[in-house]
């Protein structure tokens, strides 16, 4: 009922269901406002506490560490910050999602890390 036990659910099952496969895990993008704890419900716009962005990096990193599956850190080394006015207006211009530009990053970030396998 945690994120952290999904995270286990989800690496036992694929573990399970391709015992022979090189499971990787990326971790997700910083996005605009990831460090403000206080975001709003979408059902009806009240505002909640949840953890950041953060937290859920930090619980991926740490469950892949635990069934030794490898992490390729877009959180960490994508170099796409949105939070940064620049990044946001050349790479992600929504705070979410990554333009062509910031795909690109993304694409050599995963490529240097699937050869470093």
């Amino acid at each position: 009922y945690t994120f952290w036990g999904a995270c286990h659910c989800l690496f036992t099952k694929l573990y399970e269901t391709f015992p022979n496969a090189q499971i990787v895990v990326c971790t997700p993008l910083h996005c605009l406002g990831d460090e403000n704890p206080h975001v709003k419900s979408s059902a009806d716009g009240t505002v909640v506490d949840a953890p950041v962005l953060q937290t859920y990096v930090a619980i991926i990193r740490e469950a892949c560490d635990f069934y030794s599956i490898p992490v390729c850190d877009f959180h960490a080394r994508a170099g796409i910050q949105p939070n940064i006015p620049l990044h946001q207006q050349t790479l992600c211009p929504d705070g979410l999602h990554p333009n062509a530009a910031g795909h690109q990053l993304m694409a050599n970030c995963l490529t240097a890390f699937l050869k470093s396998l």
